[in-house]
């Protein structure tokens, strides 16, 4: 019976040797097999897990385009980052924006808007960043039940020197608003661990536009969408509304530091 077990256990830690070592190389095959889909370098190098293997797990995608920007928290500076720069700012918060086209059918079915953020240098003020994007909504509108975020954050527990797994902290198919020109929704950056030390802080979002009813079959698109990332000072409640194209209203009260940019998509289908 002994050794029944002892093998047993044997082979338990086998699997899971086995399985953390096809765990371990997954990322580099998922980070190959979309750099051969056009997606560069640098922004897979901002994204997270969780969006490339959505990428990843839906081939009919195909790349557009990015926007990325980098924050940083004491100056409220932020600047803008060229996916194809070599050089990636080393400041505190990493946001990416990039845009992919379904095409299936030669007509543009949807474009899929994804989003990563990741604090490179972990912020004073934790409570929840508001997000929002807006579209042209003469040629494009949303497509109920596509949203979808996460966020995630990371401990070290200091007394056993352990650092933990990353922890999903919260998941959520619920934009905070809609209109017909915007979404928004929340990085929710949640508070100081009292017993931990926090480690890590990111997340990630996806929804998807599809063309106006009148405009379909879309063959091209020639339009610019807008982002807007605020990061609250004081621990109140705030939002940003869409009242209609490429504006936004941030609502309450206190401190706040945001940045916004905009970024021009096209595409053509022969």
């Amino acid at each position: 019976m002994k050794r029944r077990l002892a093998c047993m256990g044997l082979a338990i830690v086998m699997c899971m040797s086995l399985c953390s070592t096809v765990f371990a190389a997954n990322p580099n095959s998922i980070d190959e097999a979309l750099s051969q889909r056009g997606i560069p370098q640098q922004i897979l190098d901002r994204m997270s897990d969780d969006t490339k293997e959505h990428v990843y797990n839906n081939p009919s995608l195909e790349y557009g385009s990015s926007m990325c920007m980098s924050f940083n928290e004491e100056t409220g500076d932020y600047s803008i980052v060229s996916p194809t720069s070599e050089h990636i700012p080393d400041d505190d918060l990493d946001l990416t924006f990039s845009f992919f086209y379904n095409t299936i059918g030669n007509k543009i079915n949807t474009i899929e808007v994804t989003f990563d953020y990741n604090w490179n240098n972990l912020p004073v003020f934790r409570w929840s960043d508001p997000i929002a994007v807006s579209w042209d909504d003469a040629k494009l509108r949303f497509v109920p039940d596509s949203f979808m975020k996460k966020d995630y954050v990371q401990y070290r527990d200091d007394d056993m020197g352990l650092l933990l797994a990353p922890r999903l902290k919260e998941s959520s198919q619920s934009p905070l608003s809609t209109s017909e020109a915007g979404i928004s929704w929340e990085a929710n950056l949640a508070g100081h661990s009292t017993i931990m030390t926090t480690v890590a802080l990111y997340g990630n979002a996806v929804f998807e536009l599809e063309p106006q009813p009148e405009l379909v079959p879309m063959k091209s698109i020639d339009t610019t969408i807008h982002a807007k990332y605020v990061h609250p000072q004081v621990a109140v409640a705030m939002s940003i509304a869409v009242p209609k194209f490429g504006s936004f209203t941030v609502n309450g009260t206190g401190l706040y530091q945001s940045m916004a940019k905009a970024e021009y998509i096209k595409k053509t289908l022969r």
